[in-house]
């Protein structure tokens, strides 16, 4: 397997009479990048995970259970990766005003409520 991202590569041997032990440590390196003011490193490990330093889950008010996204950016000059926040969703819960007679519905019934009101616009675009 091979990867495009930065590495260092330090080795050992060790001999006994009975068997030959390699081991070879790889460390990759991921700039997370969160504004031209703060530029910070953090290792990815075997499994691909990467600890996000402090600094930065405070700049992105990031706690636990948060999400984040990566958008990854490989046409302009160097491949790199920036990092933002995902939106919370369930914050925006009340923030738009729901019609009185589908207050209280279940999912079902909206969902097909909507079908019908989209194939009604199809077959009347104009009404």
């Amino acid at each position: 397997m091979t990867s495009d991202l930065p590495r260092s590569t330090t080795g050992r041997c060790t001999r006994s009479p009975f068997l030959t032990y390699h081991s070879l440590h790889i460390t990759y390196t991921l700039t997370i990048w969160y504004s031209k003011d703060m530029e910070l490193a953090a290792k990815v490990t075997a499994k691909g995970q990467v600890t996000i330093p402090v600094a930065v889950r405070r700049a992105l008010d990031l706690n636990v259970g948060d999400e984040v996204i990566f958008e990854v950016d490989t046409e302009v000059g160097e491949p790199h990766a920036q990092i933002r926040k995902a939106a919370d969703f369930m914050a925006l819960a009340g923030s738009v005003p729901v019609p009185d007679e589908w207050v209280g519905a279940d999912w079902p019934t909206l969902r097909a409520a909507a079908w019908v009101q989209q194939a009604e616009h199809q077959l009347n675009p104009n009404s």
